[in-house]
């Protein structure tokens, strides 16, 4: 699984999205990663970050920050990721 933050602009990649730090965008992690644990996934979960720009580490760091607090709240809060999809 490979995860991104993302946001719908006609200028991002493939003229659909773009590709940004976990915790920016419309995307919602959070309860992506709520919806996989309870699905009961339990492989290997990547970061697609390769066509952001700017300094590199510095958002590396701050995205593998923002999904450690995630995994903990999913932890201590699992129902926070509940959706609740209406028609």
């Amino acid at each position: 699984m490979n995860l991104s933050g993302s946001r719908r602009n006609p200028h991002g990649f493939g003229g659909v999205a773009t590709i940004e730090p976990l915790d920016v965008g419309e995307l919602d992690n959070f309860a992506l990663l709520g919806q996989l644990k309870k699905i009961g996934y339990n492989g290997m979960i990547g970061y697609l970050g390769w066509d952001e720009g700017g300094d590199a580490y510095s958002k590396l760091s701050r995205t593998l920050k923002a999904f450690r607090d995630m995994e903990r709240r999913l932890e201590a809060h699992p129902h926070w990721a509940d959706l609740k999809l209406t028609p």
